[in-house]
């Protein structure tokens, strides 16, 4: 759905900074945390809004509560700055010292702002935007070369050169242009990331998965935990590619995707009903029925019928 929201910054006092109006297309809102929170149906991420208010973006760097509401739906997406103007206009929010925005939303298109912060750690969105360009280049590359992803083929490359082989040497075998090996593991402590990927393990693995769902870069993922982006790479696998909707619920709720299923199918097969199900584990009606739906067909024959 199209959407004029409200965000409420549940950290700070009346009187103080804490209200943003602004629009979002293609979205819904999921309780995660407790929290009502706008996600990105595209990309199943949380959405922070696009303020550009440096307190604003402050406040979200500093782990602030922010609580999503839904003001007005709105039926056609190009009708959704003017919306979100009368919204705005109606709550006098530009003026107001207890709202966030500092201008009218810009008819004629969205406008993008390149330094708003996109997750919780800070990161902005041209960071962001870069690192996953970035990170998908190399996952093409690695693919390329038969590799499913950046730590794979960046640990072989690294055994490979312990082998005492040149890295034109390695380039013959990969049959490609003399530099790419070099290049492809040259911004990377090898050393350490080889250490890491013989000791990969689930605490971590759910660490990197569960930062990954909620909108946080590889670089920043990296960083935050102290480990090489290849090793983030093998920790995240195919989480990135196949199915990741069906994963994303359960990670929130620190579960397996088996997990869940089972939970939501109990719920209904003791008389909830798909929606009130949903609303007792706090996740979305139409991931919760996708996952009772997903639970029946694996568990359930023609011939039971």
């Amino acid at each position: 759905m199209n959407i004029i929201y409200l965000l409420t910054n549940l950290n700070k006092q009346e009187g103080e900074k804490r209200f943003y109006i602004g629009s979002k297309a293609e979205c819904r809102l999921e309780i995660i945390n407790s929290i009502p929170t706008i996600i990105d149906i595209k990309t199943e991420k949380p959405y922070l809004g696009s303020a550009t208010d440096f307190s604003m973006k402050q406040d979200i760097k500093n782990k602030n509560t922010f609580s999503a509401s839904i003001l007005k739906i709105v039926n056609k997406k190009e009708n959704l700055l003017k919306e979100e103007n009368i919204k705005i206009i109606s709550a006098n929010a530009v003026e107001n010292t207890e709202y966030y925005n500092t201008s009218y939303a810009k008819l004629g298109g969205h406008s993008y702002d390149h330094n708003a912060v996109v997750n919780y750690f800070g990161e902005i969105r041209k960071d962001y935007n870069s690192s996953k360009s970035g990170i998908s280049k190399k996952d093409k590359t690695a693919r390329k070369y038969g590799f499913a992803n950046i730590g794979e083929f960046a640990i072989w490359i690294y055994k490979e050169k312990l082998k005492t082989l040149y890295f034109t040497d390695i380039a013959k075998l990969l049959n490609c242009e003399r530099h790419i090996p070099a290049r492809f593991i040259e911004s990377y402590n090898m050393e350490k990331c080889y250490k890491e990927s013989l000791n990969l393990n689930d605490e971590i693995k759910n660490k990197v998965r569960s930062l990954y769902v909620n909108g946080i870069s590889f670089h920043k993922i990296s960083e935050v935990l102290n480990i090489e982006i290849p090793t983030v790479s093998l920790y995240i696998g195919d989480f990135n590619k196949i199915n990741e909707r069906d994963f994303i619920a359960a990670t929130r709720k620190n579960k397996t995707e088996k997990e869940l299923k089972i939970e939501i199918t109990k719920l209904v097969l003791s008389g909830k009903s798909v929606k009130e199900a949903s609303k007792i584990l706090q996740i979305n009606y139409y991931t919760a029925n996708r996952y009772f739906m997903k639970c029946v067909r694996e568990r359930l024959e023609i011939n039971d019928l």
